[in-house]
């Protein structure tokens, strides 16, 4: 399932130019303008995330715009402009290679839209009519 980078995803990529190229933040205010520009812009480019890696039947958007909140607020107590900095590089480079498609779908997945208590049983996903060997492996393995 290979697909190119179409023209909306290209205009996506050159305009976060902007947030790289602008190196290190002087102060606080400037590293937290960075890091809001950055949600800000993770948070428009869900749809197009969702249509690219066809998302409609796994989740919805609202789903993932709250896990990218969730995944921001858990550094809120960081007040350092330098690490401000770092983290803001290191989103980018996980939100392009989103937009990119360099990383697939079960990353998304996996990273995004499911639940850090993941249990295969609550979802029926042991009771598929596989073997009986399988079902003891999974059984011990959940």
């Amino acid at each position: 399932m290979t697909r190119y980078l179409s023209m909306r995803g290209y205009d996506r990529l050159m305009s976060f130019k902007s947030l790289v190229q602008s190196g290190s933040s002087k102060d606080l205010p400037e590293a937290q303008e960075r890091v809001l520009e950055l949600y800000r812009r993770s948070v428009r480019s869900v749809p197009f995330i969702m249509e690219c890696f066809n998302m409609e039947g796994v989740a919805t958007p609202a789903q993932l715009r709250s896990r990218i909140m969730k995944e921001f607020r858990k550094k809120t107590d960081i007040t350092n402009p330098r690490a401000l900095d770092l983290l803001v590089v290191k989103g980018l480079e996980e939100l392009m290679m989103f937009l990119t498609q360099t990383k697939q779908r079960h990353h998304l997945i996996a990273q995004y839209v499911q639940e850090e208590s993941f249990d295969p049983r609550k979802l029926g996903i042991i009771d598929r009519g596989e073997s009986e060997f399988l079902k003891k492996f999974l059984e011990g393995n959940a």
